[in-house]
């Protein structure tokens, strides 16, 4: 009788420990975390005080609802920034990528950088033509500036490695960076 209640108690613990575990790892793919930095530089023009960014990574293609939307909105962006894996390359869907797309561009001007899941799919040139159709700023290993009253800064990104190569970075990135984004300050990387 022991036994069976000793068991019984093992798989009551068992279930309530992988309930547990499900439920946290359904949470942290589905929550939306904010977290506020702000950078101060005297070689950031006055005209840049107050300039907000808002960086968006990772959806990996999860449809979020307005919800995503609704709190980009409330911080009222100069830019949004979409640095990579929009898409997953293992269940990818462009329509869904460019349902963010298109709902981010009605806040405000949108800059893209690629990602590893980017980088694994066969037909990125016809996601990547999508995103520059719709008005998209792509910076893969391109630089942009971004003017307000007299002053710019300059805005720049770094295609990812695995489009070059898949098995071993040794180095490359650093090599991307310092052949491709030659000094313009300020930056935003």
């Amino acid at each position: 009788m022991k036994s069976v209640n000793r068991k019984r108690k093992i798989i009551i613990a068992v279930i309530l420990i992988l309930t547990l575990f499900f439920t946290w790892i359904i949470w942290t793919n589905l929550a939306i975390k904010t977290s506020d930095i702000t950078i101060e530089n005297n070689k950031i023009p006055e005209e840049f005080n107050n300039f907000k960014i808002a960086q968006v990574s990772d959806l990996h293609n999860r449809k979020l609802g307005d919800r995503l939307i609704k709190a980009i909105e409330n911080e009222s962006p100069d830019i949004i920034v979409v640095t990579g894996d929009l898409v997953d390359s293992s269940h990818t869907d462009f329509d869904t990528a460019m349902e963010f797309i298109d709902s981010a561009l009605k806040i405000a001007p949108v800059y893209y950088v690629t990602g590893n899941h980017e980088a694994w799919l066969n037909n990125f040139e016809d996601f990547e033509k999508r995103l520059t159709d719709s008005g998209v700023h792509m910076l893969d290993n391109k630089c942009q500036w971004i003017t307000r009253g007299d002053a710019k800064i300059n805005i720049a990104g770094v295609k990812d490695p695995d489009f070059i190569e898949r098995t071993s970075l040794d180095g490359i990135q650093g090599a991307i960076v310092t052949e491709n984004l030659k000094p313009f300050e300020p930056r935003i990387l």
